[in-house]
């Protein structure tokens, strides 16, 4: 599959929108955002803007079923004066952490329309300037199943803090088309309302090539949408890509080593090897010293996963005590395994991964409980 595009050059506008002027929020960079956010409430590092995720968080909670949600406008006055109080958090009269309490005291709409105008006002749209156009092209591939390998490949190419932001956006639409019989809301409906915010912004002028541009934006928005869930994982054949570039390096460091411990590695199971259920043993590290010792070794026969190394631990440490199960709820959200040296560099897990399968793939790895709290 060969996706070509060409880019056309970048007109950038220093004329805003008049709400972007002077705002602590509007027209400010994601990553501007969030520096503010890491400086102002530490020590938990987020990946996407405190304000982004209250309104989501909001809007899940109080809007999911609300009839026309995002596609009803609300009282332009009343977003007016939202914007305000919710800039008065971050210039110095108020909290952050008062996001929530403000949000509250306005209807669902209105905070949908912020929403709305939050990814209107960015400085560059949340899809890039750079990979805009190649998203817009993905709709001229012949079949879905290339499409859905080209978005996948453009996702993972977008910066951090846009590819977390895009993520926690679409989950949050994919809510809301659940419940479509409900709302009225189908993920078409939300794909053409969504798409404009996410797309820099055309010449108002119905033209022909500005109507095909439009039809492409949602189209694209829907399979985000509707793929979401798919188009954030890294392909396989990269990651074996990767492990064999990094099997390759690490064979050749360890050649100049002398014949003794050439000889001593014999006797470990070959890279290529299969593997029985007595030889899935790991010795994992760990920061996080409430939880784990600084080193220990875990055994399973079937599927580990770092929620089930927290169930053996809480076994032998926790017996007995009702609280820990809230408590592990709680560092799965801060806490994650890491695959660390030997066929990679390395690679955070998610919390469901096979730990032995992968395991399998690069026998020489450490294996790191990582705290997210600082990183």
């Amino acid at each position: 599959m060969n996706l070509m595009y060409t880019r056309n050059a970048v007109r950038i506008s220093y004329c805003y929108h008049l709400l972007a002027l002077e705002s602590p929020l509007y027209g400010v960079p994601l990553t501007t955002l969030l520096e503010q956010d890491n400086a102002r409430h530490a020590p938990v590092q987020h990946k996407v803007p405190l304000i982004i995720r209250e309104i989501l968080d909001h809007l899940r909670r109080h809007a999911l079923q609300e009839e026309g949600i995002l596609r009803v406008s609300g009282s332009a006055l009343k977003i007016d004066a939202l914007r305000s109080e919710l800039e008065s958090c971050y210039n110095g009269s108020r909290n952050p952490e008062q996001i929530g309490s403000v949000l509250s005291r306005f209807g669902v709409h209105e905070v949908a329309g912020l929403l709305k105008q939050l990814l209107r006002n960015l400085p560059e749209p949340l899809l890039t300037n750079k990979y805009a156009e190649a998203f817009l092209h993905v709709e001229g591939i012949p079949t879905l199943l290339e499409q859905i390998k080209a978005l996948n490949l453009l996702v993972l190419l977008l910066p951090e803090a846009n590819r977390s932001t895009l993520l926690a956006l679409v989950n949050f639409l994919a809510d809301v088309t659940e419940r479509d019989g409900r709302n009225r809301m189908s993920v078409q409906n939300v794909a053409m309302i969504i798409a404009p915010n996410l797309f820099a912004p055309k010449r108002r002028k119905a033209t022909e090539e500005n109507l095909r541009v439009a039809r492409a934006a949602t189209n694209v928005t829907r399979m985000l949408i509707w793929y979401q869930q798919l188009l954030w994982i890294v392909p396989s054949q990269f990651m074996g890509q990767i492990r064999l570039e990094y099997r390759i390096h690490y064979e050749k460091k360890h050649a100049k080593e002398n014949k003794k411990k050439r000889n001593q590695r014999k006797d470990r199971a070959s890279w290529f090897e299969p593997r029985d259920n007595e030889d899935v043993s790991a010795k994992l590290l760990s920061n996080c010293t409430n939880f784990f010792p600084r080193s220990f070794g875990v055994c399973a026969y079937y599927v580990i996963t770092l929620g089930f190394i927290l169930q053996l631990r809480s076994s032998e440490h926790h017996s007995g005590d009702s609280r820990f199960a809230s408590d592990v709820n709680t560092f799965l959200q801060y806490h994650w395994l890491y695959e660390v040296g030997g066929y990679i560099g390395w690679r955070q897990l998610e919390h469901s991964t096979n730990v032995t399968a992968v395991r399998a793939e690069n026998p020489v790895a450490e294996w790191v409980v990582r705290c997210h709290h600082i990183r």
